[in-house]
């Protein structure tokens, strides 16, 4: 299993030490943990799954990948779901990920990321009472801060 990969995975139900979620089948996912981790033996591996559903309006956090190797369907990468499951879950290598393909994985994570930050960073500021009483505007703080 390296970094990259896709193989197919059982995601229901949860086993181990992972978070309990019901996704209701074995479905293609990509591994993202980081080769040194999964080569020190740890029992957990980050993972996105992929679903066949594709939506072009989430192309600003999905990736398409193209059917190819045993990836029988063209695929969306769900950057916006990452999960960690018992590394026993994957069953079987399916296909590899192109460069061109993990770099807008990449890319793709760092936008997810970025506006997951400045929405809990806004939802945070709002509890904090200014000296006035009023609570800071989000927008403004962002542009103290640069």
């Amino acid at each position: 299993m390296k970094r990259g990969e896709i193989w197919t995975a059982n995601l229901n139900p949860s086993r181990g030490r992972e978070m309990g979620r019901k996704m209701g089948m074995i479905r293609p996912v990509l591994i993202i943990q980081a080769n040194e981790l999964i080569d020190a033996g740890t029992p957990m591996i980050v993972v996105l799954p992929l679903t066949t559903q594709l939506y072009p309006a989430f192309k600003v956090w999905r990736v398409t990948v193209a059917a190819r190797d045993r990836l029988k369907e063209s695929c969306q990468v769900v950057v916006d779901q990452p999960r960690a499951h018992d590394t026993r879950r994957p069953r079987q290598l399916t296909s590899h990920l192109r460069v061109s393909d993990w770099r807008l994985v990449e890319r793709t994570s760092t936008v997810v990321r970025s506006r997951l930050v400045h929405h809990d960073l806004a939802g945070f500021l709002e509890t904090i009472p200014c000296g006035n009483g009023d609570s800071p505007h989000f927008e403004s703080w962002i542009q103290l801060c640069g």
